[in-house]
């Protein structure tokens, strides 16, 4: 198979890699040249311009930031004779409708693949397939670009929400804790601390890894963002008020019904 990966990030040059290990001919391009240039990997073919990228290509990979991605598709399809355009963004709102509306000689396929460059391959990971015009051709390229990956099928509507959470509200809490954590001995913290502060760690390290504008996409393109912000703030700041009033047994009764809330959300997750 014939590949472009349009995107030379972390994550783009991981699916370069992973494309040479299952022997497809690869095609890289960055805005940033000096990326390109800097590619080490062999058996790629590096290119100067988006033009020379989609020529005689088979797949097209869309791997650069969220508010870059509507307008790289917009350029690729005016560029690519036929084929398929595959976005991978991790939010689809911002690119759905560019991909619904591409000219009928290319294929759209909608992917989010929920795991980092950090895995090994595609397999037993999960990836969102989010269905455009042919669900079954698009889910077909899909595995062959990711063998072995556990694809799950989902709306715009029913991704970009679960985004929400499990993107946002990651991401707003690493930003948060980051902040107050500030200039505490992070040696001194970790030596003493038990599982749930490493998991905290853990999960700021997942997020804090990632580019400004990567970290900042998430947040400000998720539409559920702002509501999540107003409803921290408000727990927060009840907490806080239950706390300067000294009583202990009311402050008790607020963690308990945020508690049974919990053990209730948890409780039918796993029933599922």
């Amino acid at each position: 198979m014939r590949v472009a990966v349009i995107g030379y990030g972390a994550f783009g040059s991981w699916l370069t890699e992973q494309y040479i290990s299952l022997n497809f001919q690869v095609k890289i391009y960055d805005r940033d040249l000096e990326k390109v240039e800097k590619a080490v990997k062999n058996n790629i073919v590096k290119c100067k311009s988006l033009e020379d990228a989609v020529a005689d290509i088979d797949v097209v990979i869309v791997a650069v930031p969220i508010h870059e991605a509507p307008r790289t598709i917009l350029n690729i399809s005016e560029k690519m004779r036929e084929g398929f355009i595959v976005d991978i963004s991790s939010l689809k709102k911002t690119v759905y409708t560019c991909l619904l509306n591409l000219p009928s000689r290319l294929k759209p396929v909608c992917l989010h693949p929920l795991f980092g460059p950090s895995s090994k391959s595609f397999t037993g990971e999960k990836v969102a397939i989010i269905p455009v015009r042919d669900y079954l051709e698009e889910l077909d390229i899909a595995r062959k670009l990711m063998p072995g990956a556990e694809f799950i099928k989902m709306s715009m509507e029913e991704h970009d929400e679960a985004m929400t959470y499990i993107l946002s509200l990651t991401h707003i809490l690493s930003l948060t804790i980051s902040s107050v954590l500030g200039e505490s001995s992070r040696k001194e913290l970790l030596k003493l601390s038990g599982t749930s502060f490493r998991y905290l760690i853990n999960m700021i390290e997942a997020t804090m890894n990632e580019s400004a504008e990567t970290f900042t996409s998430i947040i400000f393109y998720n539409e559920g963002s702002a509501k999540l912000y107003e409803e921290i703030i408000e727990k927060l700041e009840e907490a806080e008020n239950l706390l300067k009033e000294g009583d202990f047994n009311k402050l008790c009764r607020f963690v308990k019904e945020i508690r049974e809330t919990y053990l209730k959300w948890k409780s039918e997750v796993h029933s599922q």
